[in-house]
């Protein structure tokens, strides 16, 4: 790799670091976390709790006021959109008044959120779901779900015994899915 490539290299890295460290400030996080681009939360500092070994793209916009769970392993790609809070369209003026209503979400453990997917706030995501490119979430999605579309619905389910086993053998994704092992769980299945 030549001196320009090293250097970009370089940049990258501490953009990340940057970028990461901003998004602790802003939520609770444990373990492992890496934002890979700028975005923005919205909410009291720590109105999201993110658990280990979470990765963003970039572009992410959350509105936390009404509380934000994503669990650990998850990953979520670029152009994120995620509302816990909503105008009162039912209040004392048209189309909305001043009130907010709020709406926590949860997102679960070992999800994959792909690019440019909205979640409406009240939703949960189910444990191991897959969340299509594109899509908008409306309701809940079950575990181990893969859902697509406007409003996102199931398409079908992934293999509960195949998910269960790389549970138990503790291999999950990292970065750009490399392998990352963590002590498996024999209280699966």
């Amino acid at each position: 790799m030549g001196m320009k490539g090293r250097l970009g290299r370089i940049v990258r890295t501490l953009r990340v670091r940057r970028w990461t460290a901003q998004m602790r400030k802003r939520a609770d996080c444990a373990g492992t976390l890496q934002v890979n681009g700028p975005g923005q939360i919205v909410g009291a500092p720590l109105a999201i709790r993110i658990g280990d070994n979470a990765h963003f793209g970039s572009g992410f916009y959350i509105d936390a006021r009404g509380g934000v769970e994503i669990g650990e392993n998850c990953h979520i790609s670029r152009n994120f959109v995620c509302y816990s809070v909503n105008h009162d369209y039912e209040g004392e003026a048209i189309p909305y008044d001043d009130q907010l209503v709020q709406k926590q979400v949860v997102i679960g453990i070992n999800v994959w959120i792909g690019m440019s997917v909205c979640i409406v706030p009240g939703v949960t995501i189910g444990e191991g779901a897959v969340v299509g490119m594109g899509s908008v979430v409306t309701k809940d999605v079950p575990p181990l779900a893969v859902v697509g579309g406007n409003p996102a619905r199931v398409l079908k389910f992934r293999v509960k015994e195949h998910y269960e086993r790389l549970i138990r053998e503790g291999k999950y994704g990292g970065v750009s899915g490399r392998l990352v092992l963590k002590p498996g769980r024999n209280d699966v299945g």
